[in-house]
């Protein structure tokens, strides 16, 4: 027994590779679980790999025209042995939907498997007429899909419900609800699970009706719609181990949805039943800058969810934030119903008794087919104004923050630079001169550089404009009348340009006879017939002291008739004049007093007297401190207009001041016209700090220091030209002279920016913005006291602006400060 198994396993040994090489054959196969198919059926479509595996585990999604792909592959596995012949099979299952209303050509399929390229066979698909089965009437199972109302107006609601008939008493269900296009659609809540199912009688059948789902749908298009049916997929029977499978889809439908009747009314709101508008308002009088609120409610039937925003004409008084929707809406079966409230903060900027605007609203009623239109009274409010007190709050529409202290912040007690007012001359001249320092420094050493060049090329010229001094260092050497004589023959040789070998006493003294006078040349012909003497016959000459002196005098004599000028001495004159010159001009020790008074006018309470000394100071010149100072003092006296004003110029000295930024929040908060600027990059931001006032010696310092160190590297590749400086001096220079143009040009615009501001602010407690020059124009709008505008034109004695917000207009010139 033993040996009989030893051979049966060597032959099983011996026939296993056999067996496996009879499994070789790979193939690739396609096939469907159903053929033929109703139109919007699901198919399961098999890809089975025989003897083979998908190169790289997986296999792209099969993409066949008229089939929608749902889900999938679900993969399984099966080994097969028959016959000593061995099969793997590997199954990937793809569900889809049919989408075509004709016969589906499946392709050869195509992989990449462990075996190569194997490709399944092509077929074809018959696809039948949609709910072939349906128009036979329900069998066990059915569905329809419920329509409220056949035939709508626009915007008017339609109850679908999608409803499952069944005679057996379990059942579940999956279902493929399709989009309603054209639908606003709110769906319903689910509706109880162990909610008893109600009997329905169909072609004597009894059903048991289950709602699967249901909506409530608001046509917003025109024109008949045809709603696909419902797709379903469950299990049905009488209990859990007596189930079977079932699929199908329910009926079609359309809707007619006709349009609004023509002769549509102004402020219409859209399609509603009964619908009702009331407006609230919590106060009937507050103070100045206190908030209140305003209502606007709507009730009634329809889609309240697509009620706009009412447009409303508000006071320019009144500072509204966008309004708090508010919804109490309910959806059911007979519809959507509630009511939607708009919430408006409003904050009154300007005493006085208002009307609150009213609402005016249309809309058609689909009950009673017809336009309606009412008019709803806002009612009154009186403004009071009242004492800002401590603590009181706030609100900013230009920032969105709620300032809980509004008391602006301390006075600067000690103070810049006095810049002058207006244009100032001697600064002016001062600025120039120092401007000339650079250029006259590479003027210097152009002329020395080309001093230098004529005298390499003129020995004999130097030698000429040297000798006086030559002769005066030899004379002083003299210790006999050799050395004199040779002294005065080089002297005449370098002032008459001859050579010592060709000069003779004869010759000298018939040039200098030519140059000078008949004494002069007969001096100086006596020297050197002395000299001559002294060789021969020592005491019959004069002493030599004597001879030294003549020939020092008569040297000077004839010198000083060739001599040039010096200029380098007049132009370091010039130049070590221009400091005294900018140091000239300087601020009186008076206004640093009267500055100091009007501080202490401030802070003992005697606003208007600190304003009066500010404003002396004002008259001449200009900083920082005193115009945020004057700002401080008129927010006190409330002059919202002047304390923007003075506000403003400050920022145009320094925009980025902590106390400054903090101060004008609480100006604006006074100011009655909110102006809310258009959306833009924020460039006027960045040039309002790159120009600030306070860079203006900044720029004008680095421009002239850049320009006369671009000069003085001229100067030095002039002077020195072979230094190891001078290769670089050029391109240097150059760089530093174009930063200096740049700089210029940065000082030029920072100094016109803060002299002269291209924009206004309104100092008028109200006044009417026309549409041209004159009274005769139309009214535009009217703006208050501290409304800020850019000044574009001026034609008598009216002004252009153009405000933040983009308006344009024309007002009274004297109407309007320029900042």
């Amino acid at each position: 027994m033993i040996r009989a198994l030893k051979y049966i396993g060597a032959l099983a040994v011996v026939l296993l590779p056999f067996n496996f090489a009879l499994a070789q054959d790979a193939s690739v196969s396609c096939t469907i679980d159903k053929n033929p198919v109703q139109q919007k059926a699901r198919v399961n479509l098999t890809l089975k790999l025989t003897n083979c595996s998908p190169s790289g585990g997986n296999i792209p999604m099969p993409s066949i025209d008229g089939l929608r792909y749902l889900r999938g592959p679900a993969v399984s596995k099966q080994y097969q042995s028959v016959n000593f012949k061995s099969t793997s099979l590997l199954l990937y299952t793809y569900t889809y939907q049919v989408i075509a209303n004709k016969d589906i050509e499946v392709p050869a399929i195509k992989l990449n498997t462990s075996e190569g390229i194997l490709s399944s066979k092509p077929f074809k698909i018959s696809v039948g007429e949609e709910n072939d089965a349906s128009k036979l009437g329900f069998t066990d199972v059915g569905a329809e899909m419920s329509i409220s109302k056949r035939r709508v107006h626009l915007g008017e609601p339609v109850l679908v419900q999608y409803k499952m008939y069944c005679q057996y008493p379990k059942q579940e269900y999956q279902s493929d609800i399709p989009e309603l296009e054209g639908f606003w659609k709110e769906t319903l809540d689910p509706r109880d699970p162990n909610e008893k199912p109600r009997i329905r009688n169909i072609n004597g059948i009894d059903y048991n009706e289950k709602i699967i789902n249901e909506v409530v749908a608001f046509p917003q298009q025109t024109g008949e719609f045809k709603l696909d049916g419902f797709q379903y997929l469950g299990v049905v029977g009488y209990s859990r181990f007596n189930q079977k499978e079932v699929e199908g889809f329910s009926n079609p439908a359309s809707i007619i949805v006709e349009p609004l009747p023509a002769g549509k009314p102004n402020d219409f709101l859209g399609t509603f039943e009964n619908l009702q508008v009331e407006v609230k308002v919590n106060v009937d009088s507050v103070d100045v800058n206190q908030a209140f609120n305003f209502e606007v409610v709507y009730s009634g039937k329809g889609n309240l969810k697509l009620l706009r925003e009412p447009a409303i004409e508000w006071a320019s008084e009144f500072e509204v934030f966008d309004p708090e929707i508010l919804d109490q809406i309910n959806i059911s079966p007979s519809g959507e119903s509630g009511r939607r409230t708009y919430k408006y903060a409003v904050i009154p900027r300007a005493p006085g008794d208002y009307e609150l605007p009213n609402i005016k609203y249309s809309y058609f009623d689909y009950n009673t087919d017809k336009y309606l239109s009412d008019v709803v009274a806002g009612g009154d409010i009186s403004i009071h104004r009242g004492e800002n007190e401590e603590g009181t709050t706030m609100y900013s529409p230009k920032s969105g923050v709620q300032v809980i202290n509004h008391d602006i912040r301390h006075i600067a007690t000690e103070h810049g630079h006095f810049a002058p007012y207006k244009e100032n001359g001697s600064g002016t001249t001062s600025v120039l001169l120092l401007y000339l320092f650079g250029p006259l420094l590479a003027g210097v050493a152009f002329v020395a550089r080309r001093r230098k060049t004529a005298e390499e090329k003129d020995s004999l010229g130097t030698r000429h404009k040297r000798a006086l001094k030559v002769f005066n260092k030899s004379l002083n050497s003299c210790s006999n009348y050799t050395q004199l004589g040779e002294a005065i023959e080089v002297y005449l040789c370098s002032k008459l340009g001859c050579g010592r070998s060709s000069f003779t006493r004869a010759s000298a003294a018939h040039k200098l006879s030519e140059n000078l006078s008949i004494d002069e040349a007969s001096a100086w012909d006596g020297l050197m017939k002395n000299c001559e003497m002294a060789r021969y016959a020592p005491g019959t000459v004069e002493d030599l002291d004597l001879s030294i002196s003549k020939a020092r005098e008569l040297s000077k004599g004839s010198d000083s008739r060739l001599k040039v000028a010096n200029w380098s001495f007049v132009i370091v004159v010039i130049l070590m004049s221009i400091p005294g010159l900018t140091l000239a001009s300087g601020t009186h020790a008076d206004y640093d007093q009267i500055f100091t008074s009007a501080n202490a006018a401030y802070m003992n309470g005697d606003y208007e007297g600190a304003v009066e000394l500010y404003s002396e100071i004002e008259k001449e010149y200009r900083c920082f401190e005193l115009e945020y100072n004057l700002g401080n003092a008129h927010y006190k006296l409330e002059n919202v207009g002047k304390a923007i004003l003075h506000y403003e110029r400050a920022s145009l000295i320094d925009p980025l001041n902590d106390d400054l930024r903090a101060n004008m929040l609480l100006a604006d908060l006074r100011a009655i016209d909110k102006i809310e600027p258009l959306p833009g990059v924020g460039i006027d931001k960045m040039l309002a700090v790159l120009f600030a006032g306070k860079l203006y010696g900044v720029w004008c310092l680095l421009s002239l220091v850049t320009w006369t160190l671009g000069f003085s590297l001229i100067a030095i590749r002039l002077k020195w030209k072979d230094s190891v400086v001078s290769a670089f001096a050029k391109p240097s220079a150059a760089a530093l002279l174009v930063l200096s143009i740049i700089f210029s040009v940065f000082f030029y615009y920072t100094h016109n920016r803060v002299l002269s501001s291209a924009c206004g602010i309104v100092m008028e407690e109200k006044i009417d913005v026309m549409s041209t020059p004159g009274n005769n124009g139309v009214k535009l709008f009217h703006l208050h006291e501290g409304a800020k505008g850019c000044i574009i034109s001026e034609d008598g004695g009216w002004t252009e602006i153009r405000l933040e917000n983009g308006n344009v207009g024309w007002l009274p010139t004297d109407s309007l400060k320029r900042i």
